[in-house]
């Protein structure tokens, strides 16, 4: 078996998710290390869709509106109709929006001390 996250062998490590109930068949996820185990435990369900937190959850809603109206600037909405710029300023827009959301929201919520 290999790591979940970086396909390097696992060490033994595994991640299981309680929340799947005593019915399911229990799908073990493996890790390397502990540091791909915490990727997995925070960031991956058990069916390996991302699980984002509620900061990422924000961001990428207003990154959503943020590459919307950069689609309607340019007045595209067929992804394939886009030039080879248009798609990498796109892909920076909701890029860039969604880490700088996130930042601005953690610094929102910061301990002021």
């Amino acid at each position: 078996m290999s790591c979940e996250v970086c396909l390097r062998d696992h060490s033994g490590l595994g991640f299981y998710d309680p929340g799947q109930g005593p019915f399911v068949s229990k799908k073990v996820q493996h890790a390397c290390s502990m540091a791909c185990l915490d990727i997995i435990h925070h960031y991956w369900k058990v069916d390996d869709v991302l699980n984002p937190t509620n900061y990422e959850q924000q961001a990428l809603i207003t990154a959503g509106e943020k590459g919307g109206a950069y689609l309607e600037s340019i007045q595209k909405t067929d992804l394939a109709q886009m030039s080879q710029e248009e798609w990498r300023t796109f892909l920076l827009t909701i890029f860039d929006t969604t880490t700088s959301e996130i930042r601005r929201l953690a610094d929102e919520n910061a301990i002021p001390f």
